[in-house]
């Protein structure tokens, strides 16, 4: 008797590429390593994202690439942690989509995208965007607060290879939106801190001083805020 066995079926899944490779050109230093409330601004963006409902974080790291590391180091041992270096990272943010999504081909059947600067964002903002991607299937879902576009920004599959052949001169991400701009899903999330990302140090205190702390937690003195690890 000749026995027949069911193909496995692969589980896709929906990761959140986090963007961390960049330059911070308009901040002293490395942002993404100032210490807030005692915490890493990279290691509360990546804490964030590891409780959120994404399936995986891709942490996409390039500049000062072990201090990035040595500041999620006890979030490493997460099984829905990957950490994916670019060696071109001083080429552009396209550079670091690519990389990160070479990462998941084959796997994902969409695809967040965050830059790691935009780091006050709470879990909900990526829970509710992948809850309305599961009911309407947009090409597109993008995060936004009071009818402004913020992050992150869900690609569904179909749009793989037209990202994967996307050029930095050409604008990236933000021309692959633009062409499928009729297919666009906007998602009011209620969270202003999706249009939130840090380019100086005065930006961030004068965000906290209006906010007077984040989503989840309570902050002292302004004066305490900035420091680099």
């Amino acid at each position: 008797m000749m026995v027949y066995s069911r193909p496995c079926e692969v589980k896709t899944i929906i990761p959140l590429i986090m963007l961390a490779a960049g330059l911070s050109t308009r901040f002293p230093g490395n942002k993404l390593l100032y210490i807030v409330n005692g915490e890493p601004l990279i290691h509360r963006v990546v804490r964030v994202g590891l409780g959120s409902n994404a399936d995986e974080v891709i942490l996409v790291f390039g500049y000062e690439g072990e201090r990035i590391k040595k500041a999620v180091t006890d979030l490493s041992m997460n099984p829905k942690l990957r950490m994916v270096y670019n060696s071109n990272y001083e080429l552009g943010m396209s550079t670091s989509v690519k990389a990160g999504l070479s990462h998941v081909l084959g796997r994902a059947g969409a695809v967040m995208f965050l830059p790691a600067d935009v780091c006050l964002i709470s879990c909900k903002p990526i829970n509710i965007l992948l809850s309305e991607y599961f009911i309407k299937r947009p090409l597109i879902a993008i995060a936004s607060y009071k009818g402004r576009k913020g992050h992150p920004i869900l690609f569904d599959k179909a749009l793989f290879s037209e990202i994967m052949q996307m050029r930095e001169e050409s604008f990236g991400l933000k021309n692959v939106i633009s062409k499928y701009r009729h297919e666009v899903l906007c998602v009011d999330v209620d969270e202003e801190e999706v249009l939130v990302d840090i380019d100086s140090p005065e930006e961030l205190e004068e965000y906290i001083k209006k906010k007077r702390g984040f989503t989840d937690v309570d902050v002292g003195p302004i004066i305490d805020f900035l420091e680099r690890v």
